[in-house]
Order: C-alpha cells, then structure tokens, then sequence
C-alpha cells in the first residue's frame, strides 16, 4: 500500500493542477469576454454623447482585452487551437468597427459602424461561448 500513495499523490497533484488551468482558461475567457462587451457599451455611449469617459473606458477595455486574451493563449491546451484564429478574426471586426464608430463624422456612419460593431461582437461572444469555453470540462 506504501508504495502506492506516492503515484497516487503524484496523479492528484497533476489533477489539481489541469484543474487549476481549466480555471484559469475559464477565467480569461470570462474577463475577455466582459471586456468585449464592456467595448460595445462605451462605443455605443461614445456615439451618443462623444464623453471622455466613454472613450477612457473603451481604451481601458481594450488593453483588458489584450491581456486577458494573451493569458488565455499562454494557458490554453491544443484543444482551443482551432477557435484561437475565429475569435482573433472576429475581435478584430469588433475593433475594426469600434474604430469607425469613434472616428465617423456623421450619426449615420456612426450608426451604422455602431451596428456593425454590435453583429461582429455577436460573432466573437459565439466563438468564445460554442469553440473556446466548451471545451473547458468542469
């Protein structure tokens, strides 16, 4: 029985560390996609009231983005490969359309880079929701 408690302890030790990480994947994906909506908000406020403080927030956000996004990379298994690049390329739209918003001159493009934005968060909630935190067994 001696013998067998150190490969036991060794197997649980491995275990509550795969299931540290799966929290830590959890985690970052969760605070991604907080901040991805968090993007969306202060980007439709901007467009309603160009307030400095919308504008703060949507920087903040995006840096938030950024870190989390690159911790998640860091910890993640090879599980998650194939939906890294789908959420990569749908964040970018968020970006891509975030940028426009703040940046048109008019309310309808600002609208309409408003409303863009919002279809392309769908997309990257979806990838993160139905490729990325599925794969993370409880």
């Amino acid at each position: 029985m001696k013998k067998f408690l150190p490969a036991v302890a060794g197997v649980l030790a491995m275990a509550s560390v795969s299931t540290a990480a799966l929290a830590n994947e959890r985690d970052d994906l969760t605070e991604v996609e907080v901040s991805l909506w968090e993007i969306v908000a202060s980007v439709t406020y901007y467009a309603l009231d160009n307030g400095d403080v919308a504008l703060t927030e949507y920087n903040k956000q995006l840096d938030d983005v950024a870190t989390f996004w690159a911790d998640f990379k860091t910890e993640a298994g090879p599980g998650m490969a194939p939906g890294i690049p789908m959420f990569e390329e749908a964040y970018s739209d968020v970006v891509e359309h975030a940028k426009l918003a703040v940046d048109a001159t008019t309310a309808e493009a600002r609208l309409a880079s408003v409303n863009d934005m919002w279809r392309a968060a769908h997309l990257a909630d979806d990838v993160l929701d139905l490729e990325l935190k599925a794969k993370i067994s409880d």
